[in-house]
């Protein structure tokens, strides 16, 4: 095998993130088993990627969705050879307001909680602002 066959897999290329880059990384978003809330939580969490892809809170599109993908992974781009697995997406049913992430086991938790996308809003841009910070920023 020549060593250039080789290279897309051991040297970075830069790409660009994008919403269906994002929505691509998860597992389960497309679940039949949805209630009401889950629904339009899942409905608050799509609507928020494709805002900040749109540059909707004071990002720039591509730089936004890192910060995001920070959030979520740790990681600033999705690696040459991609993640081991897809991010499982759980939906927290009690009162938490606030999105976590599972850096390790690859979770995102969302709360159902939020009745308005304003609501969730805050909480998606709090996630992308103080969650891409990183360990040593807490």
């Amino acid at each position: 095998m020549h060593p250039e066959q080789m290279r897309p897999y051991f040297t970075h290329a830069e790409s660009t993130l994008n919403k269906e880059a994002i929505m691509s990384l998860f597992d389960n978003l497309d679940s039949e088993h949805h209630d009401d809330a889950t629904e339009r939580c899942l409905g608050f969490f799509i609507q928020a990627i494709a805002d900040l892809e749109k540059v909707k809170f004071n990002y720039m599109g591509a730089e936004g969705l890192k910060k995001f993908l920070t959030f979520l992974t740790g990681l600033e781009e999705v690696p040459p050879l991609g993640f081991s697995k897809k991010i499982e997406v759980k939906y927290l049913k009690d009162r938490t307001q606030t999105l976590y992430a599972e850096t390790c086991t690859m979770v995102l938790k969302l709360p159902t909680v939020h009745t308005e996308y304003s609501l969730f809003k805050a909480q998606f841009m709090l996630a992308c602002n103080e969650g891409s910070l990183g360990f040593a920023c807490a």
